[in-house]
């Protein structure tokens, strides 16, 4: 049994690609190209069309919550994208700035057949919301769901009657959801007012929106924008670094606001300012830091918002280093282990030839106990160790380049989130904790 898992431990090391070295890594999402002086001449000064707007969590204290939009408006933003229900005093600001407010009720990455129960434990939110809209024309849009699976069937109806329960009560308020899914998969457009597709993170927003507009004209963008690593190096040529940020939005406003072309109806950017507690602590969205200060994403929303600039120049930095190369020494390491091991030890030859040609034979010295051979043995449950802590720290590390993680992790129990999130945040305790998970299994 352990040779048969040492076999196919190195089957999937090398389906991993051990060999190909640290550039063989899906690439991060570094947004479109960079803007082209051509295309920039034919950008509209601004839309009238697309409303330009922010995703953002109101502060808990009023007064705060305030002073903060003010500034969103300052930006040039003519609408919000708000995570949860304001206060009064938000809204009157709102009123008093023009500003659209699309609240999203708290239903978020549920099931279909928990989308019902959902939406009824979310009613007091709602009607409290539609309480305030009565009071503040600000309040135009409330969201029904947001990573919902609306994949299914199943999903629509829930959708379709709390919309329709929403239009009965406020006639000027509407109704919509976000999701990431492309349009062959999502079933519920017709079940609201608009779908927003939430695409944080995603390499060509542009291209997964046009998918959409084709046959729903009336979707917008519920969240652009990609992450900032905490305490990357300044300039373009760094991965994930706050100058990339800024150019992944430049290039995608330039592609969207092309007067050439139909416009999205609205567009948000993710978001306003760093969540407190992501779930994945490396990425944060935010055009200001938890403290409030500006990152140079900050200056082109406002540029394209108030349609003073279009084009922004930034410092390109130093190139990164090439590596780490250790993973990939060590996984070839293993490997050369176990050639060394089936070359010098008869016993592992023989073992590796019964398995392919004669497994009956195999499976019977298994069950009686024949040959037993504790060195090589021992040898071999370490070689599987190793490879399963290597093929770990491998998923770990592919998973925290992919967009789409942060969707799995939200769809997941809280407390299997934060372990996840753990992992493919420290690659190497990921490894260690499977490569230990397997030995201990294992003997």
């Amino acid at each position: 049994m352990l040779q048969r898992l040492g076999l196919a431990a190195f089957g999937l090391l090398l389906i991993m690609g051990i060999g190909t070295g640290p550039h063989s890594t899906v690439a991060s999402p570094s947004g479109p190209t960079p803007a082209d002086p051509a295309i920039s001449s034919v950008l509209s000064e601004r839309s009238d069309s697309t409303r330009l707007g922010v995703v953002w969590t109101p502060p808990a204290a009023p007064d705060s919550a305030v002073s903060e939009l003010t500034r969103i408006a300052d930006l040039g933003a003519t609408a919000v994208r708000v995570s949860r229900l304001p206060a009064d005093t938000v809204a009157a600001r709102a009123d008093r700035l023009g500003l659209h407010l699309y609240v999203d009720l708290p239903v978020a990455y549920v099931s279909a057949t928990q989308l019902q129960d959902t939406l009824a434990g979310a009613a007091p939110t709602l009607d409290r919301l539609r309480a305030l809209a009565r009071r503040h024309a600000s309040i135009t849009h409330v969201g029904l769901a947001r990573g919902t699976d609306t994949t299914v069937p199943a999903a629509c109806a829930p959708l379709r009657r709390w919309a329709d329960r929403v239009r009965k009560g406020e006639t000027t308020l509407r109704t919509y959801y976000a999701t990431p899914f492309p349009p062959a998969a999502d079933r519920c457009a017709e079940a609201v007012d608009q779908v927003l597709l939430a695409l944080p993170s995603d390499p060509a927003p542009v291209e997964r929106w046009r998918d959409w507009q084709s046959a729903h004209p009336n979707v917008g963008l519920g969240a652009v924008g990609t992450w900032v690593r905490p305490g990357a190096e300044t300039g373009l040529r760094v991965p994930h670094s706050p100058e990339q940020q800024a150019r992944y939005l430049e290039a995608t406003f330039s592609q969207l606001l092309d007067s050439t072309r139909a416009s999205p109806p609205i567009v948000f950017v993710a978001r306003w300012r760093d969540r407190s507690g992501p779930r994945l602590t490396s990425r944060r969205y935010g055009l200001h830091d938890a403290t409030g200060s500006p990152r140079p994403a900050a200056r082109v929303v406002r540029g394209v918002y108030t349609g003073t600039q279009r084009t922004f120049a930034f410092p390109a930095g130093a190139e990164p280093p090439s590596g780490p190369y250790g993973l990939v020494l060590f996984g070839w390491g293993l490997v050369a282990l176990l050639g060394g091991l089936y070359a010098q030890n008869v016993f592992v030859r023989q073992t590796v030839g019964r398995y392919f040609t004669a497994p009956g034979f195999y499976r019977d010295a298994l069950r009686d106990g024949h040959d037993l051979h504790p060195d090589a043995n021992g040898l071999l449950l370490i070689l599987v160790a190793g490879a399963l802590g290597t093929v770990g720290t491998c998923a770990a590390r592919l998973a925290a380049l992919q967009p789409g993680t942060e969707h799995m992790l939200a769809a997941l129990p809280s407390d299997l989130q934060s372990v996840l999130a753990t992992g493919i945040e420290h690659p190497r305790t990921a490894g260690l904790v499977v490569g230990g998970g397997g030995l201990a299994l294992l003997l």
